[in-house]
């Protein structure tokens, strides 16, 4: 089967890596190569319980393993750090903290530490260029052909068996998806020196604080700017909007030294927590609005989506409804 795959993020590579395994023939399109949009930029937070109401997210113990195995995947391939396994630490309001104690009894992979602190055992921070990297390899390996090219139509894909596209930004200028309803986020943010002590694990609360390999640099993000559709990074806005939530979340960081400011455009489908399966036709599919969720559901839905084109009779996806 000859299957071509729209958007070299983490979604199409992981995608790609599961169609591999099948034996499907696999061209990957990217205009401007691997990771190239949001994921290029992503801080890497991995963890069940995104979003301010910290509920767990949904099919979440089957999500964080399928990312695991592609993290341990990546890691064969790229000689420098993927990921790390310390953990998260979590600043919390008193009602997130009453929903992290159900948590701590029923799952078992948090822990309240105090009245405003509860520790994600089961958090990862992913360096997200060395795991783009790690599964680009992997899926080299396995005959993954890139492309280097804007696919502005699906009528340029109609050779292959089967198309997906699995593109952010890019869905919102894609012939006959006009009419779905999703919304763009601009997220930024920034690279900068840590002048304290190492942190050991990263940080999360409105904002977030995410140490990089060697101590002395963190990632400081991210905001989530609507009504924005650059993807042109500006440090001004960034330091503007981030430097209270690094103020909440390490008060003893006085003074802020951004070294580099990052953008990148989310999509997420409003009042949905789930990324989206979009049948456009009876061999073409769209993986989208991944949102904030895009490190906790791409290698599931990859593995998903590969799995229901080897075995079309057991479909397992109420595709185009609003689940």
């Amino acid at each position: 089967m000859r299957i071509a795959v729209v958007g070299a993020g983490f979604s199409g590579l992981a995608l790609s890596y599961h169609l591999l395994l099948k034996g499907a023939f696999v061209d990957l399109y990217d205009e401007q190569g691997v990771g190239a949009g949001a994921s290029g930029v992503s801080s890497g937070l991995l963890h069940p319980y995104v979003g301010e109401q910290v509920r767990r997210s949904q099919n979440a113990d089957a999500a964080m393993e399928e990312t695991r195995k592609l993290l341990s995947i990546a890691s064969e391939y790229c000689k420098d750090p993927v990921f790390d396994c310390s953990g998260i630490v979590r600043r919390v309001t008193p009602k997130q903290r009453d929903t992290f104690l159900k948590h701590q009894e029923e799952y078992l992979d948090v822990e309240v530490m105090s009245d405003e602190l509860v520790k994600i055992h089961s958090g990862i921070v992913v360096h997200s260029s060395s795991y783009l990297k790690g599964l680009y390899q992997a899926c080299i390996e396995k005959g993954l052909n890139l492309i280097l090219k804007k696919i502005d139509s699906t009528c340029e894909l109609q050779t292959y068996d089967a198309f997906i596209l699995a593109i952010g930004a890019g869905i919102f200028s894609f012939p006959g998806l006009e009419h779905l309803v999703l919304s763009a986020i601009r997220g930024q943010t920034l690279l900068c020196k840590w002048p304290l002590p190492p942190l050991k694990e990263a940080l999360l609360g409105k904002g977030h604080i995410v140490p990089l390999p060697g101590g002395d640099k963190v990632h400081l993000g991210a905001t989530y700017e609507r009504g924005v559709e650059t993807t042109l990074p500006c440090m001004e806005t960034a330091l503007r909007l981030l430097t209270p939530q690094a103020a909440v979340l390490a008060p003893e960081w006085k003074e802020i030294e951004a070294l580099e400011c990052r953008a990148g455009i989310r999509v997420v489908r409003p009042a949905h927590a789930v990324p989206w399966v979009y049948k456009m036709s009876e061999k073409g599919f769209a993986l989208t609005a991944m949102g904030s969720r895009g490190l906790l559901y791409h290698a599931y839905y990859g593995k998903m989506l590969a799995d229901m084109f080897f075995d079309r009779e057991k479909d397992q996806w109420n595709l185009n409804s609003s689940s």
